[in-house]
């Protein structure tokens, strides 16, 4: 009998460390998240929005489809200098996220150069800059914040404000820096910064959550059988809301909707016109998700209410798309790619120009 119990603690321990090795070379631990090669050099921390593009810094973005170089200027712009800006007859400011800033396309292919030029070549007589002073990842409110902060210096003839509506929920966890990377507010308890990324722990129970944490570090296949039977009895938290749940979606975008007047009685009260333009990204199939066109609808039912003009692109994209081609992004990233920059900036132009509507 002493014999057997031996032979069978063996064969568990063998079959425990061959596990472990399979489980090492097939997988990562289920709570690590390696650094984002992509983004995260170009960030920097910031007392008021939390993280701000970082001055001078030099970037490529890499997919498998794209390689593009991302500068950002002393002033912390993916743009010149203010003061070079400063000197144009026309100044555009252009505050948003990523579909802003643009990553994924170069510079010149952004939404912000490309009205550039259409203006110049509407007014050769006249200068004119579209400052982008977009960043990747922010929410509703930083992008106001950055909009009021550069308002003074920028001195712009009009602003123009992206806005993502489907990132209505940065509102409640916006992202911030932590280690480096951006992470939503709301994980920050459960994360450890670790050599080469973050782990991160769902568990709420702190005994829970160092066991996670050990196992992740020393046991990974401990730690993917303890998120599965984790997920099975229901201990990891889940958010219970139904995200179909159109009378939730409302309440739930109230706070973006209030940063948007915010933001348009800013402009209002300096005399300055105050432009809309929503962004909403292409499935990787070439559809668009049919949530897109009911969170437009809300923030379109804002805008006519207060009277704040907009740019509603998704039907022109879902045209183009034919609603079954990829065209306005590419298979491993989500952003815009030039084309869809340049219908925005179509549309733009007839919005902007005095002889728009």
């Amino acid at each position: 009998m002493r014999g057997q119990l031996i032979a069978a603690a063996i064969a568990t321990v063998v079959a425990i460390a061959a596990g472990e090795v399979v489980m090492r070379i097939a997988r990562d631990p289920p709570g690590y998240f390696p650094i984002n090669h992509r983004e995260d050099s170009l960030y920097a921390e910031h007392p008021v929005r939390g993280y701000t593009l970082k001055p001078g810094a030099h970037h490529r973005y890499v997919t498998p489809e794209v390689d593009v170089a991302i500068d950002v200027s002393s002033d912390g712009l993916r743009d010149t200098t203010l003061a070079a800006i400063q000197r144009a007859d026309r100044r555009i400011l252009a505050v948003g996220n990523s579909f802003t800033m643009g990553l994924a396309v170069a510079n010149e292919d952004t939404w912000g150069k490309q009205l550039e030029r259409l203006l110049a070549a509407q007014d050769p007589r006249h200068s004119v800059h579209v400052v982008n002073a977009g960043v990747a990842g922010y929410s509703p409110r930083q992008i106001r914040l950055r909009m009021e902060e550069l308002f003074p210096i920028v001195r712009p003839q009009a602003v123009i404000f992206e806005l993502t509506t489907e990132t209505f929920g940065r509102m409640f966890h916006p992202n911030i820096l932590f280690a480096g990377t951006l992470i939503r507010a709301d994980v920050l308890p459960g994360i450890r910064s670790v050599r080469g990324g973050l782990l991160y722990s769902p568990y709420k129970q702190p005994w829970l959550r160092s066991v996670d944490y050990w196992l992740n570090l020393h046991l990974q296949l401990g730690a993917h059988i303890l998120r599965r039977a984790s997920a099975i009895l229901g201990a990891i938290p889940r958010d219970t809301v139904d995200q179909a749940d159109t009378a939730w979606i409302r309440r739930a975008m109230q706070p973006t909707l209030q940063e948007l007047s915010a933001a348009h009685g800013f402009a209002a009260a300096r005399r300055v016109p105050f432009i809309v333009l929503l962004a909403n990204p292409q499935l990787p199939g070439g559809a668009y998700s049919p949530l897109e066109s009911f969170y437009n609808g809300i923030v379109i039912e804002r805008c006519r209410k207060e009277r704040i003009k907009y740019v509603d692109l998704l039907p022109t994209l879902m045209r183009e798309s034919g609603g079954s081609r990829p065209i306005f992004r590419t298979g491993h990233d989500q952003h815009w790619t030039p084309a869809a920059h340049a219908l925005a900036a179509r549309a733009l132009l007839d919005s902007i120009s005095p002889r728009g509507p």
